[in-house]
């Protein structure tokens, strides 16, 4: 599968896109997608907000029960 991007700051009415050779006269699917106004971890506010809540678990120390042994798995196409 072939891919490519191309981000719009300001789309009108019509939309043109410029198609690689490689990417030519081969079924192709089109989508449309809004990005929003930011990126969601874009500002510093918002990294700063995450990186608040690390280590803020105040519970009981949290446990997980053995996992047994693993099951033994074939490669792909093996």
């Amino acid at each position: 599968m072939l891919a490519m991007r191309q981000i719009i700051e300001d789309p009108q009415e019509e939309i043109v896109l410029k198609v690689p050779p490689e990417m030519r006269h081969r079924r192709t699917e089109v989508i449309v997608l809004t990005l929003g106004d930011r990126q969601p971890w874009a500002d510093e506010e918002r990294q700063n907000k995450l990186a608040s809540l690390a280590g803020a678990w105040a519970g009981e120390p949290l446990t997980r029960d053995d996992q047994g042994t693993p099951e033994v798995r074939t490669a792909w196409g093996g």
